[in-house]
């Protein structure tokens, strides 16, 4: 256990807690139901285009159904209450960073993968079930791509995770761990990284401002306007990214994200070991 550890006094604890042993056999649950059960059912089915659904069916609902199970008070053990309207500011700017520096990330491993063939049929894929073919199917596609990731990641990750190990580790350990948990839960080689540095940008974000709605807002914004990009510019035939992407991408990252961090400084809660699982500050 790290001696930077944020505990609190035994006489602050509440008596029900997410314990880490817990947080961590769930998110094990959630991945294998998710993964090995419910995307092969549906696409067995026939409801490929539904595969979203297994977030809801085999993410949501376990953590909710384990959490009411323990008799945990779910809007503070996930976060749900308010935040503060100054970090509200904050989050845009993370919000707008997040997408520039994942647009990097993209064209460096494109850079690094282009000439593999493999690398270009998974690239082939991932546009087209990422690209609504008309105006009416785009809300369909922003609701199952955009809107269902935002929410149910977000409770299993900077609800369920960093709770259940925000006691017995520091803030930096436990956004890098909780940012690499989340990159390997998407199983996919070229999700892992880029995933989890933004999973270590959204875990900041949930300690920093105590509550989880402004990282479901930032994972809303950048899975939204990925999809909207995508349907408004006509992406080049081999998939590399243009001179003014580039440009805008680095210019999002330079500038909003390093604002963004620097307005969710540090505060005074982060190491009050006053703060504990009931969402309690002093």
């Amino acid at each position: 256990m790290s001696r930077h550890a944020v505990i609190p006094p035994p006489g602050d604890r509440p008596s029900r807690m997410l314990r880490p042993d817990e947080a961590m056999a769930l998110l094990i649950v959630v991945f294998l139901l998710h993964h090995l059960v419910g995307r092969p059912l549906l696409v067995g089915v026939g409801l490929a285009s539904a595969v979203p659904l297994s977030q809801w069916i085999f993410i949501a609902a376990p953590i909710i159904g384990f959490l009411l199970g323990r008799q945990l008070p779910l809007a503070a053990t996930l976060r749900l209450n308010a935040p503060r309207l100054r970090d509200w500011g904050a989050t845009l700017c993370l919000g707008l960073g997040v997408v520039g520096a994942a647009g990097l990330m993209m064209a460096a491993q494109g850079a690094l993968l282009g000439p593999f063939a493999w690398y270009q049929e998974r690239m082939d894929h991932w546009a087209e079930a990422l690209t609504a073919p008309t105006a009416a199917e785009l809300p369909w596609l922003l609701l199952t791509i955009a809107v269902t990731p935002a929410v149910c990641e977000e409770l299993l990750f900077r609800g369920v995770m960093t709770r259940g190990l925000q006691p017995w580790v520091s803030p930096l350990r436990l956004c890098v761990i909780v940012g690499v948990l989340f990159g390997l839960f998407h199983a996919d080689p070229l999700q892992v990284v880029p995933a989890a540095v933004i999973g270590v940008i959204f875990t900041w974000l949930a300690l920093a401002s105590g509550s989880l709605w402004p990282c479901i807002v930032v994972h809303l914004l950048f899975n939204t306007t990925t999809l909207l990009l995508r349907f408004l510019i006509e992406a080049p035939a081999d998939a590399t990214p243009r001179l003014w992407e580039l440009a805008l991408s680095a210019g999002l990252a330079g500038v909003f994200l390093p604002l963004g961090l620097w307005l969710l400084r540090p505060h005074r809660h982060l190491s009050n070991p006053q703060f504990t699982q009931t969402g309690v500050r002093s």
